[in-house]
């Protein structure tokens, strides 16, 4: 399937540097003028494309999920991911 991306609005510079190259996502950085003249690091994450899912029942119920992460309390939150 050709899947057509939509273009950012705060594209990455060309001449940016990637500076992370993680498993989940990278890390660019560039420099940037601003409005006074003086210069300042930029950094955007680059990362595959991920969906959040908020299932609907018929009785207007939405479900959501308990989650755990490594360190932290349990908490409710959307079911989402990537695909791999």
């Amino acid at each position: 399937m050709d899947i057509q991306r939509p273009i950012s609005k705060q594209p990455i510079p060309d001449d940016a540097k990637r500076v992370f190259k993680g498993v989940i996502f990278d890390v660019y950085q560039w420099e940037q003028e601003m409005y006074d003249g003086t210069k300042a690091i930029f950094e955007k994450l680059k990362r595959p494309d991920t969906v959040v899912v908020f299932p609907v029942l018929p009785d207007g119920k939405i479900i959501l999920t308990e989650q755990e992460q490594p360190g932290k309390k349990p908490f409710i939150g959307a079911t989402g991911g990537q695909g791999r």
